[in-house]
Order: C-alpha cells, then sequence, then structure tokens
C-alpha cells in the first residue's frame, strides 16, 4: 500500500517540546511512503536497503513505531514489523543492511533499541535512568555509533565499538 505521507506537526511537536528533543530527521515527510498521514517519518539507508520508521500516537512513555523496507530505492516498502513501543521516538540510524537503531525517551529514561536481522527482532542495548531525553543518535560506520542521553549540563554521550551491542560513557 503506498500513501502520501506529509508529517503533521501538531502532536509530534508538541511531545517534542515537551522532551527538549529536536525533531531532526522525523521532520520531514517522504513522498509515496507507507506512514500513514500525521506520522513522525525517520529514513535511512545502508547499501541496496532503505528504511523508514513511522512513529504514530504518542503517549505517556510510549509511541506506536512500524519499521518499512525497500530494496528498489523506495518505490515499494514492506512491512518489516513493530519496533518496540517503549519511549517518543528521537532519533533513527541504519548502520548496515540488516542493522537498524533507535532512541527514544521514555519518562526518566534514554533508551536505545536495535535489531540485527532487519526487524525481525529487537533488543534493548541502552537503558539509561535519570537520562532522558535521548538525543543525536548517530553511527559513523556500522559499528561506531554515539548517542546522548540528559540535559545540558548533565548530559553523558554513550558511545559503541561493536555495532550497539554494548555503550560506554565517553
Amino acid at each position: 500500500m503506498r500513501r502520501n505521507a506529509v508529517l503533521a506537526l501538531g502532536v509530534v511537536a508538541f511531545a517534542s517540546s515537551l522532551l527538549g528533543v529536536p525533531l531532526g530527521a522525523g521532520a520531514v515527510g517522504v513522498q509515496g511512503s507507507p506512514c500513514p498521514d500525521g506520522a513522525r517519518i525517520d529514513s535511512g539507508s545502508s547499501g541496496e536497503r532503505s528504511y523508514l520508521l513511522c512513529s504514530t500516537n504518542p503517549d505517556r512513555g510510549r509511541m506506536d513505531k512500524e519499521l518499512w523496507m525497500s530494496t528498489d530505492q523506495g518505490a515499494n516498502y514492506e512491512l518489516q514489523g513493530p519496533a518496540p513501543q517503549k519511549g517518543i521516538t528521537s532519533g533513527f540510524a541504519v548502520p548496515s543492511e540488516q542493522t537498524v537503531a533507535v532512541s527514544a525517551s521514555a519518562a526518566d529514561q534514554c533508551v536505545v533499541y536495535l535489531t540485527f536481522d532487519g526487524g525481525a527482532n529487537w533488543e534493548e542495548t541502552l537503558t539509561v535512568t535519570d537520562g532522558a531525553p535521548a538525543s543525536n543518535l548517530t553511527f559513523t560506520d556500522a559499528n561506531h555509533g554515539s548517542v546522548t542521553c540528559g540535559w545540558d549540563e548533565n548530559a553523558m554521550t554513550y558511545y559503541t565499538e561493536d555495532a550497539g551491542r554494548t555503550w560506554m560513557k565517553m
């Protein structure tokens, strides 16, 4: 199913302003995406695979998330399945063709989820209590990435050297 998706900033912008999380990559619409109207849409690619994360229905510490994949440069997308609902989506990265990372802010937690099999299974690989919000999730290659957890001068940056399986404080 293909729909034109245009990001409606209302609810997501409100949730983002409460959390202090910039909208970042989610502040764009993706023409022809399978995401419903009003969804936060994050996108990324590696090799022959392009991924979309559609995040909808933000509520207290949770948000519906679906991962979609394309192997034809976005002409068609196939649902890979749901991503973990815990947390309001704040970041998205695609370090490799099978690895997708999502950061989220949940109550007072900064969390990072990864799938190493294209969305079939997810692992919560970082949880920082008293660390919300999560921001600046980035990967420079398939193994090296970072994420920031917390506010202003209390923010801590965590890094990974093993594709997000483990995280260490900088």
